[in-house]
């Protein structure tokens, strides 16, 4: 049984991680280098240190922490935009599975780590909620490369999970404050 005072340190990292990895910020010379203001390969490593400590709680949570591990190196490819197109695409659906996995256990898992710290709070339904909602629009994302050629449909797409993203993030950041031993 995890308390709030005990989650909190949790929450704090998976709210900056996830806000690291969500708003991706960036500006692009040409094809050959990205300057990152918020690298994802940060966030990631951000929620593998989540993983490794929330597995004291659960131990489904500690199995993340390599593919986090793994997407933080994987995503330093950002900062070389030309290394897309050298990589197979079977590669880049893989590393979209994993992704698209890592999202879901990660929210499954904190979402039951605030049920069992916060039982009336609701937080543990809304974490279930973001989760559904970030694994539809990373799948909606993922997709955007087959639609190009409509662009009112990436542009809606792109809406979408910018207000996705916020509320994801947002929930997150509700679960920090929650947890706040100050409140408590």
């Amino acid at each position: 049984m995890i308390s709030p005072h005990q989650l909190h340190p949790i929450a704090h990292r998976a709210f900056w991680g996830y806000f690291l990895i969500l708003f991706n910020f960036q500006f692009t010379f040409g094809d050959l280098f990205a300057l990152q203001f918020l690298p994802n390969s940060l966030g990631w490593w951000m929620l593998a240190g989540v993983a490794e400590a929330g597995a004291v709680f659960r131990p489904s949570l500690g199995l993340l922490r390599s593919f986090c591990l793994g997407l933080a190196v994987w995503n330093l490819t950002q900062f070389f935009p030309w290394m897309d197109a050298w990589l197979p695409r079977a590669v880049s659906l893989l590393v979209t599975l994993v992704i698209l996995y890592t999202h879901f256990q990660f929210f499954t898992d904190l979402a039951a780590l605030a049920d069992e710290a916060l039982p009336d709070s609701g937080r543990g339904h809304a974490l279930r909620v973001a989760r559904t909602v970030i694994v539809v629009v990373s799948i909606l994302f993922s997709w955007t490369d087959l639609m190009l050629a409509w662009v009112p449909m990436t542009m809606a797409i792109a809406a979408a999970g910018l207000c996705a993203y916020i509320a994801v993030v947002w929930q997150l950041w509700k679960l920090y404050r929650e947890t706040e031993p100050s409140l408590l």
